[in-house]
C-alpha cells in the first residue's frame, strides 16, 4: 500500500506506508502462538484412542486396531472401548494407561495378559457399558498392576496359573479394588 505525498501541485511521489511494517511482525506471532496452541494439544491427546469395530486383529499392541491409529500406551492415556466385532484383547507388550473405559453400549470384552504387563495408573477402570467386562493374567508371568489410585472398578479378573508359576493382579499406593470380583486359578493377587 503506497502514500501519495504531494511535491507540487503537479508532482506527485509514491511512499509505502508503514503499515505492512507492522503486518509482517503480527503475522509471525500469530502463527507462531497457532503452532504452539496446536503441539499443545497434539501432545496432550497423543496416544489416546478407541478400539476399532473391525479391528485387524486382537492385540492391543497393533496401532491399526485403534482409532486413531496409534497405541494407548503411557501414564496420561485412555483406552476406550464401544462396540466392536472383535472383543478378545490381547496384551503384547508391556503397556501403561491412565484409565481403561468401556462406552455405554460396549461389547464384552476380555483384556488378557500372557507375559507382559498392563497397568493402570491414573482412573482406573470406568464401565459405562451396563454389562461385565473382564480382564484375565492367563500363564506366567501375566500381570494386571493398579497404582497411584486407580480403581478395579466393578470389572472381573481372573488370574490363571500354569504348573506351580502364578499370574498376579497388584496394587499399589492407593488403588484399591472397587466392586470387582477376583477368581483365581492358580494365580493370586496383592496389595503391593
Amino acid at each position: 500500500m503506497k502514500t501519495l505525498v504531494p511535491l507540487s501541485p503537479s508532482i506527485s511521489l509514491g511512499v509505502p506506508s508503514r503499515l505492512p511494517c507492522l503486518t509482517l511482525p503480527l503475522l509471525l506471532v500469530t502463527i507462531a502462538m497457532l503452532l504452539l496452541l496446536l503441539s499443545i494439544t497434539s501432545s496432550t491427546f497423543a496416544d489416546s484412542a478407541t478400539w476399532k469395530m473391525s479391528p485387524a486383529t486382537g492385540d492391543w499392541n497393533h496401532a491399526a486396531n485403534w482409532t486413531p491409529p496409534t497405541i494407548p500406551n503411557g501414564p496420561a492415556e485412555t483406552a476406550t472401548f464401544a462396540s466392536s466385532n472383535t472383543t478378545a484383547v490381547s496384551v503384547s507388550e508391556d503397556t501403561e494407561v491412565d484409565t481403561v473405559t468401556f462406552n455405554p453400549g460396549a461389547a464384552a470384552f476380555t483384556i488378557s495378559t500372557s507375559g507382559p504387563a498392563l497397568t493402570i495408573s491414573g482412573n482406573g477402570v470406568v464401565n459405562n457399558s451396563g454389562i461385565e467386562q473382564n480382564f484375565a493374567a492367563a500363564l506366567a508371568p501375566g500381570l494386571i498392576q493398579f497404582t497411584n489410585s486407580a480403581t478395579a472398578g466393578d470389572a472381573t479378573y481372573t488370574q490363571t496359573g500354569v504348573g506351580g508359576s502364578g499370574t498376579i493382579t497388584q496394587f499399589f499406593d492407593t488403588s484399591n479394588a472397587g466392586a470387582a470380583t477376583f477368581i483365581n486359578q492358580g494365580g493370586g493377587f496383592s496389595d503391593g
